[in-house]
């Protein structure tokens, strides 16, 4: 399947629309960056929170946890 029509589909699952606001987020930008750079070509206006778990990861009072077990 290409790579917009998978895309296409994984959002419509979603439930975003072109009347969504999306932001798309990873440790660094790096994988964010790929689904910010096809969102356009699916008429979506995403935006890019960059180090986003760098910031969260330095901020002691936020936890980084999944289910009840630690990481």
């Amino acid at each position: 399947m290409p790579t917009l029509l998978f895309a296409a589909v994984l959002f419509s699952g979603a439930g975003i629309t072109d009347a969504s606001d999306i932001t798309t987020y990873c440790t660094v930008g790096l994988r964010a960056s790929h689904l910010y750079l096809i969102a356009p070509y699916l008429g979506l206006r995403p935006r890019l929170y960059d180090g986003s778990m760098s910031e969260w990861s330095r901020t002691p009072e936020l936890s980084v946890v999944l289910g009840a077990s630690p990481r």
